[in-house]
């Protein structure tokens, strides 16, 4: 769900500074998971205002919600690549982000539910492979993999024990 003023904001944002090619704001996660959605939302808003290519490639800190672009970057970038099941918005970034920094935006633009029907919940484990491989597509650094996959272990064990 957007929030308000959402799709205004992000269109004043183009107007105003027209060399942002793609903006992307804060996405809050909500649900009966309080706790753990307030992990991830501190987690994933520090790190976002971190962003860039490594970053990204250690772990997708990008809600798909709150992403938005001009038609010339997609354009430029290609379309979603429609072979990959959990994570095309993932390839999508970055390819994108090896061509033009983000803007990011100090401002929550929509909000996710996770749910124990979601894709994501029933299909953790693979999106999380398939996530990887993305990754390896784009990055071919040792140690950004290393620490990729760290990563990936730690969220799964969390979101696991958390049943999240």
């Amino acid at each position: 769900m957007l929030s308000e003023n959402a799709l205004i904001n992000i269109k004043n944002n183009f107007e105003t500074e027209q060399n942002n090619e793609w903006i992307i704001g804060f996405c809050e996660n909500v649900g009966n998971k309080y706790i753990i959605n307030n992990i991830v939302n501190f987690y994933k808003k520090n790190l976002l205002k971190l962003l860039n290519f490594n970053l990204l490639s250690i772990n997708n800190v990008i809600s798909q919600p709150s992403v938005f672009w001009k038609r010339t970057f997609f354009q430029k970038i290609g379309e979603f690549d429609e072979n990959i099941n959990f994570n095309m918005d993932y390839d999508m970034w970055l390819r994108m982000i090896k061509i033009s920094k983000p803007c990011i935006i100090d401002r929550n633009i929509s909000f996710f539910r996770r749910h124990n029907k979601s894709l994501s919940h029933n299909n953790m484990i693979k999106q999380f492979k398939e996530k990887y491989k993305i990754m390896r597509v784009h990055n071919k650094n040792a140690v950004i993999s290393i620490i990729h996959l760290l990563f990936s272990v730690c969220i799964v064990f969390i979101y696991k024990i958390s049943n999240y």
